[in-house]
């Protein structure tokens, strides 16, 4: 199910959006972006961006496909981030 979070450009710049990830085997997530991103400038996702999560953690995300729905990534969940709504949104995805 997806979640609403928001997606910080190194500009500052805050974009709300919906993701879903899921924690993979050997503990990085993979997940997906989920929202019109026609808008963005494609140079955008040659960076890494920041996740911000439903409780404010965040998560760095590297994008590796995006689609006319959204985008694809990955990332490693932070030290910070753990028991966060972050890796609750994770577990719930595999368990969903």
């Amino acid at each position: 199910m997806p979640v609403a979070g928001k997606i910080v450009l190194k500009s500052g710049a805050q974009l709300p959006l919906e993701y879903r990830m899921v924690t993979q085997p050997d503990g990085l997530l993979s997940g997906e972006l989920i929202g019109d991103l026609d808008a963005w400038d494609p140079l955008v996702f040659a960076d890494r961006l920041r996740l911000v999560c439903n409780d404010g953690r965040s998560v760095e995300v590297l994008i590796t496909h995006v689609t006319d729905k959204g985008a694809l990534f990955i990332a490693a969940m932070e030290a910070a981030a753990t028991n966060s709504d972050c890796q609750d949104v994770a577990t719930a995805a595999i368990a969903g």
